[in-house]
């Protein structure tokens, strides 16, 4: 496995405080993660587990404290360099697919390499060995409307890694899936982790799931445990 060095964090959270109006939902968070390592975010509902990764992915802005990714300081970003900075460093899994109905699989995928301006051949190259590695090689051709639960969230994988981000922010990807299909997407995260080095920080309601991770990280009215 890949790591940087410990003192180089690739995720960096200093003192992070997150309210909104009179609610609280984050406080005083410290956490460090370095590349290559496959974080479980866990807690119940309402325990801040969501905001803290939009957070880390700077979809949302923390009430005072620090953010750094990959060396860089979140605040210092304007909203056009922050999401250049995000479609170049961060791949993006939800619990809904958010795929677009009218395209091929391999379309879908596809899409997600343009923000690079890579090539057409190797957008094309990149695509097919992502839904290979999902197991999708036989329905890059298949519009969404035919696929199943599991096969849609595995798109939504492949969508997300195709530009080889140097980490993956999961948000309840397994929260539709039954359980068959919500270990066959942490197993796929855990490949990515273990192949490539990329960094994954996965949150998740599932004490199962979240033991296939390297390191577990409870959230408990708003404030932070580590198992």
């Amino acid at each position: 496995m890949l790591m940087e060095n410990p003192k180089n964090p690739i995720i960096a959270l200093s003192n992070l405080n997150k309210s909104y109006d009179t609610e609280t939902v984050l406080k005083n968070i410290n956490l460090e993660i370095n590349q290559g390592e496959f974080i479980a975010i866990t807690g119940a509902s309402g325990n801040g587990k969501s905001t803290l990764l939009h957070l880390m992915g700077g979809l949302d802005k923390p009430t005072s404290g620090e953010i750094k990714v990959a060396g860089m300081d979140l605040s210092q970003f304007s909203d056009s360099q922050l999401s250049t900075f995000r479609n170049q460093t961060i791949g993006f899994v939800f619990q809904f697919f958010y795929l677009q109905p009218f395209l091929t699989v391999k379309r879908n995928v596809e899409l997600a390499c343009m923000p690079a301006k890579v090539d057409q051949k190797t957008r094309s190259e990149n695509t097919d060995q992502i839904l290979d590695l999902v197991g999708l090689s036989d329905k890059k051709e298949h519009l969404p409307k035919q696929l199943s639960g599991g096969q849609l969230q595995r798109v939504a994988v492949a969508r997300a890694i195709v530009n080889r981000p140097k980490i993956i922010l999961a948000d309840e990807p397994t929260g539709n899936l039954d359980e068959r299909n919500g270990f066959r997407i942490v197993e796929i995260f855990r490949r990515i982790c273990d192949n490539y080095g990329t960094t994954i920080v996965l949150v998740t309601h599932d004490s199962a799931l979240a033991a296939r991770s390297d390191r577990i990280v409870r959230l408990q009215d708003g404030i932070i445990h580590h198992d």
